[in-house]
Parts: structure tokens; sequence; C-alpha cells
């Protein structure tokens, strides 16, 4: 049996204004974030601290997409 291993962390969650990417591996410099029916609310280039602004987003249940050499990473966090 296969185990895929999650390889991108974000931090902190919930979180409030400020969400930090944290990988091992070369992640691409653009990110996706997703409501939860699926509309993109906002996608542009990951800046070089690997931080993402959220403060524009109203509070509630998000997903950031996250691509990497292998494979697209896709992570729940929620924004207070």
């Amino acid at each position: 049996m296969n185990t895929i291993v999650s390889i991108i962390f974000v931090f902190p969650n919930p979180v409030l204004i400020i969400l930090n990417i944290n990988s091992p591996v070369q992640i691409a410099i653009k990110y996706t974030i997703y409501d939860s029916l699926g509309q993109i609310l906002k996608s542009a280039n990951l800046d070089t601290n690997k931080k993402i602004t959220i403060s524009d987003l109203s509070n509630g249940l998000y997903f950031v997409s996250l691509p990497t050499e292998t494979l697209q990473q896709t992570i729940k966090f929620i924004k207070k």
C-alpha cells in the first residue's frame, strides 16, 4: 500500500492575517485560494518569505492550492 505524506504545511490555523507556508520541497511561486464552493478567490505569486496575506478574506473555511514539482497539494485553513 502506498502512503502519500503531506509535504506542505500552513500555519497558524486558524489564521487572522498572515498564512505561513512551510515545505521541505521546492514549491511553485503561484498559489490559489478557493472558498468552500470551489470558487477562486485569490491567485497570486507567493512572496519570498512564503507568506500569504489573507486580511481581505471574510471569516470562514478556505483551501489553498500549492503546486510542487511532483504534485499539487490543497490544504484546508480557517480564517478568523
